[in-house]
């Protein structure tokens, strides 16, 4: 029987990972506008709310930021033998 390159199916990394962060792009779109259908203007309330909401926009970025990266290496490495 012949030897076959394609005996095992591979996908490159690269696109994997291109494949993956289209994704996240396209449903982050999808809930930003859902969202914005569903409370199309930002609530007003009390300084103290102000605060708070600044407080966890704080953290919610960067928590966003490393939770994207480590998806995306995590692409990266999926289809490796590590």
């Amino acid at each position: 029987e012949p030897v076959s390159e394609y005996v095992e199916p591979r996908v490159s990394a690269y696109r994997l990972a291109a494949h993956l962060t289209s994704a996240f792009v396209i449903y982050c779109g999808m809930l930003w506008t859902g969202l914005s259908v569903v409370m199309p203007q930002p609530p007003t309330g009390t300084i103290d709310w102000v605060r708070g909401a600044a407080k966890v926009r704080r953290f919610v970025i960067p928590v966003s930021i490393l939770v994207g990266i480590t998806s995306v290496s995590g692409a990266f490495v999926a289809g490796n033998d590590a």
